[in-house]
C-alpha cells in the first residue's frame, strides 16, 4: 500500500514538473514575440543615454551657420534671436532586396524610410518624402487595400466599375474594400468616384529610394538618438503588403541622419524650437508633429 501512494506522489510530483516546464515555455515565447515588435523600445530600455556608439550616417553636408545664415526669415522682428543649437541623429531604416517590376526581370531595390514619419525618401539630395505611407501605417492597410491604393495612385480619381475593370476582380469583393478604405479614411467616395483620401498624395509605386551619397560611420551617444515612432517590424509589414510578392526583402538596417534642433528666443522670453536636416538644409517636421526628442 505504501509502494503504491509512493508511486502516485512521484507521478504526481513529475506532473507538476511538466506543467512548470510548459509554463517556461510558454513565458519564453511570449518574451521573444515582446522583443521582435519592441525593439526600439527595449534598446531605449536597456541602453544608457550616456553610452558610446558607433552609427551609420551620410556625411553632414550644412553646418548650423549656414542653416542660420539662409533662413533669418526665422527671426520676424529685431528682438527675435537665435539661441542653442543641438546636433541630433534621426533615425531611417534602410530596406534592401530583389525587385521584379515586369514579373520577367530583377533589379535591386533600396529603400529608406524614416521612422518618425512613415514615409519613404524619394531621393538622398532632396530628402523629400512621399505623402500617404504613414496614413496606411496608422490604418493597418493590407496588401488588398494597396492593390487599390495604387491604381489610384497611377491613375488618378476612378469608379468602382473602373477599379474593378482594372484589378481584374468580382465587384462585390471591390466594393466592400473600398468601403473598408472609406472608413478607415483612406479614400473618399462621391457618388461613384473614389479618390485617394490624402492632401498632395504621393504614394510611390516603386520600391526605390535615389540614394546618391556614400554610408559613413561616426561615434555618437545614445543621448542624441531621436526615438523612432515606428519599429523595424512595423515598416517591413507595410513594405511587404505595398509592394507584394514582387518583392524579396534581404536585408534592414538603422541608418541616423544629422538633424539639427536650432532655438529661436523671442522677445517675451518664450522659445520654440525647430528642427534641420543636415544632408539636404531643409527644415524637417514643419507643420507636423515633432517626434519624441532624447
Amino acid at each position: 500500500m505504501a509502494a503504491k501512494k509512493s508511486g502516485s506522489t512521484k507521478s504526481s510530483g513529475s506532473g507538476v514538473k511538466r506543467f512548470l516546464f510548459f509554463l517556461f515555455l510558454l513565458a519564453c515565447g511570449g518574451g521573444a514575440f515582446w522583443i521582435y515588435h519592441h525593439e526600439g523600445q527595449l534598446q531605449q530600455i536597456i541602453m544608457p543615454s550616456d553610452r558610446d556608439v558607433v552609427i551609420e550616417t551620410f556625411e553632414t553636408a550644412y553646418q548650423p551657420e549656414e542653416l542660420i545664415a539662409k533662413n533669418g526669415r526665422l527671426l520676424p522682428t529685431k528682438q527675435h534671436s537665435f539661441g542653442t543649437v543641438t546636433l541630433f541623429f534621426s533615425p531611417y531604416l534602410l530596406v534592401q532586396g530583389k525587385y521584379s517590376p515586369d514579373g520577367r526581370s530583377s533589379q535591386p531595390a533600396s529603400m529608406l524610410w524614416d521612422m518618425t514619419d512613415g514615409e519613404l525618401v524619394l531621393d538622398t539630395n532632396s530628402f523629400d518624402h512621399t505623402q500617404g505611407f504613414s496614413d496606411c501605417l496608422m490604418s493597418s492597410a493590407n496588401a488588398d487595400d494597396f492593390r487599390i491604393l495604387h491604381t489610384l495612385t497611377k491613375r488618378g480619381p476612378l469608379s468602382k466599375e473602373a477599379i474593378t475593370k482594372e484589378l481584374g476582380s468580382e465587384d462585390a469583393v471591390i466594393c466592400d474594400r473600398i468601403e473598408s478604405l472609406k472608413k478607415r479614411h483612406l479614400v473618399i467616395v462621391s457618388g461613384d468616384i473614389v479618390r485617394l483620401h490624402v492632401e498632395t498624395p504621393l504614394l510611390k509605386v516603386e520600391p526605390i529610394t535615389g540614394i546618391t551619397k556614400p554610408f559613413v560611420n561616426r561615434h555618437s551617444t545614445h543621448g542624441v538618438l531621436i526615438s523612432t515612432v515606428y519599429s523595424k517590424s512595423d515598416i517591413e509589414t507595410l513594405v511587404k503588403a505595398a509592394f507584394g510578392p514582387d518583392l524579396a526583402i534581404r536585408s534592414s538596417r538603422v541608418i541616423y541622419i544629422p538633424t539639427y534642433e536650432i532655438q529661436i528666443n523671442n522677445p517675451d522670453g518664450s522659445h520654440r524650437k525647430t528642427y534641420w536636416n543636415g544632408i539636404s538644409g531643409k527644415e524637417m517636421w514643419k507643420g507636423s508633429k515633432t517626434p519624441l526628442m532624447p
